[in-house]
């Protein structure tokens, strides 16, 4: 892997933060973010611009009666269509005039083609405009909750801006504890803090309804639960973590695999591992 400077990386620091990168170009990146602190600073600023934008636009919730009025339509219309088909003939009483005849088109005319199409169309772009509308309505729902995972992503980018700002903040190194190809991860913490922002790179997916969480180690004591790392899909990790305890009075910190509802010491695999006492 190619060693990048500051000068390599700012121009895409954009592009990282909307998240229009490459997994290679990715990678790169996070493994130069885990060794500069300005650079990681400045991704934090563009993540947070990228989240801001999305409230420019005003958002509207779908009342809870939608989908069922646009399916008590498309039923009702269905029901009216079937009423017309099945309508009796009535005889025309006597004394009332017959209308003008209306020439009928011939047989292979343009206007009976036509005619004949779109009495076949017709139900089915009934049918897709019913879908369309449960669509739209079911992705301004996904859309909300999206905005609600954007929102919670502003307060972790205002955390690890937080803490890289603070005095005294120092970066730890974690050995990587699995054989991994290019496993590698930092802990950013900060006296008196008690958010870490831990940075991790290519760690291995984990296995189903397992996740990675994070431990702040005593010498001579219990391994102590902090949180779970939040992990991508290619299996980057930037995130902060509430951990317990002053990360002054632990002595290390570990990442290992764990059963989503594990208990209070680990069970599962260590991942990373570092002592900074």
């Amino acid at each position: 892997m190619k060693k990048h400077n500051c000068q390599d990386i700012e121009p895409l620091l954009p592009a990282t933060a909307a998240g229009a990168l490459d997994p290679e170009e990715h990678s790169d990146i996070q493994a130069h973010l885990a060794e500069c602190g300005f650079c990681m600073r400045k991704l934090l600023e563009y993540e947070e611009t990228v989240v801001q934008l999305a409230y420019t636009v005003p958002q509207y919730h779908p009342p809870l009666t939608l989908r069922s009025q646009i399916i008590a339509i498309a039923s009702s219309s269905s029901s009216l269509e079937t009423g017309i088909a099945q309508r009796p003939f009535q005889p025309r009483a006597s004394g009332i005039p017959e209308p003008a005849q209306r020439e009928q088109p011939r047989s292979g005319s343009l206007a009976q083609v036509l005619g004949g199409f779109y009495r076949r169309v017709a139900p089915a772009g009934l049918a897709f405009s019913v879908v369309l509308l449960l669509v739209t309505a079911t992705s301004m729902v996904a859309m909300i909750q999206q905005m609600d995972g954007m929102a919670a992503t502003v307060s972790d980018t205002t955390t690890m801006k937080r803490v890289l700002a603070r005095d005294g903040v120092t970066k730890m190194d974690l050995k990587p504890m699995v054989s991994v190809a290019k496993l590698s991860g930092q802990v950013i913490m900060a006296p008196g803090e008690n958010q870490v922002v831990v940075v991790a790179n290519h760690l291995p997916t984990p296995a189903a309804n397992h996740v990675y969480r994070l431990w702040m180690l005593k010498k001579g004591g219990d391994p102590i639960p902090a949180g779970d790392l939040k992990v991508d899909g290619n299996g980057v990790s930037m995130c902060s973590v509430e951990v317990p305890v002053d990360p002054g009075d632990a002595a290390g910190v570990a990442v290992s695999e764990e059963p989503m509802d594990g208990g209070d010491k680990p069970d599962g695999t260590v991942v990373l591992e570092g002592w900074y006492k």
